[in-house]
This record gives structure tokens, sequence and C-alpha cells, in this order.
């Protein structure tokens, strides 16, 4: 859930963007992404959160 809300917010962020922005025809966005919390991979898209750190402090839902 959390990633699926990022990914909304990127698309409605870029939808929004000025003319200037907009890419040529056949480019695409290039996108760099850090999630600095523990994670144990479990195949290579995706994985499970081991614990919050940082301060974090964010219950299940």
């Amino acid at each position: 859930e959390l990633f699926n809300y990022i990914a909304a917010a990127l698309a409605k962020f870029v939808a929004t963007e000025g003319g200037d922005f907009h890419l040529p025809a056949g480019r695409q966005r290039e996108l760099g992404f850090t999630f600095s919390f523990p994670v144990k991979q479990t195949s290579i898209a995706s994985g499970t959160l081991m614990k919050w750190t940082k301060g974090f402090s964010i219950t299940d839902t």
C-alpha cells in the first residue's frame, strides 16, 4: 500500500507539471528511490519490512 501511494502521488505531481518539464515523445523519466528501512527481500520485486526504525512507530492495519 505504501508504494502504491507513492506511485500515485508521483503520477499526480508529474501530471501537474508545467509544459517546460514534459519530456519529448519516446523519452521516459528516470527516478531513483531509496527505502532506508530493514527489509527481507522475498523476490526481485518484493520484500517484507522487518521493523520500523529512525523513530517511526507505525502499527499494522
